[in-house]
């Protein structure tokens, strides 16, 4: 509620891409802790690590995913290209699950599995972002051009 704003109005200041990146990192970072705070059997601090991973962590890449990846198409491709390239991204996340009940996700100390796949996955995605262009300062109408015009 407080912290994707917070995410979305830094992205307005210091760009979309650093903000992805952040959320994608601290993710991978935080998410090992949460995880085994799931076998701790303390409920506060299963909550505590909740909070921690999704509003600090999660919350910076979800508040700006929308419009990073929008960005990265022209004018004339934009919705196809964020519906497809979204919808694709979806499609693979819908798989997880599966994933890490294969990897062992579901035994005791199954955490270990999952958080490295949950890190592999945060990894491919930081270093996606780290090859964008950041667009936090491109007018409009040169979003998604190869090279932008000179000023």
């Amino acid at each position: 509620l407080f912290t994707q704003p917070f995410f979305g109005n830094l992205a307005d200041r210091i760009g979309r891409k650093p903000v992805f990146i952040y959320g994608a990192v601290s993710s991978a970072v935080f998410m090992p802790l949460y995880l085994l705070s799931m076998e701790s059997g303390n409920t506060l601090l299963q909550f505590a690590l909740s909070v921690v991973v999704f509003s600090c962590g999660y919350a910076a890449a979800n508040a700006v995913w929308p419009s990073f990846y929008s960005v990265m198409f022209s004018a004339r491709v934009r919705f196809s290209g964020l519906a497809i390239g979204t919808q694709l991204g979806f499609l693979m996340a819908g798989f997880a699950p599966s994933i890490v009940a294969a990897i062992g996700g579901l035994q005791p100390g199954g955490w270990v599995a999952t958080s490295i796949f949950t890190a592999a996955i945060c990894a491919v995605a930081s270093v996606s972002a780290l090859t964008a262009r950041e667009t936090c300062k491109v007018p409009t109408a040169e979003l998604g051009l190869r090279e932008p015009a000179k000023v």
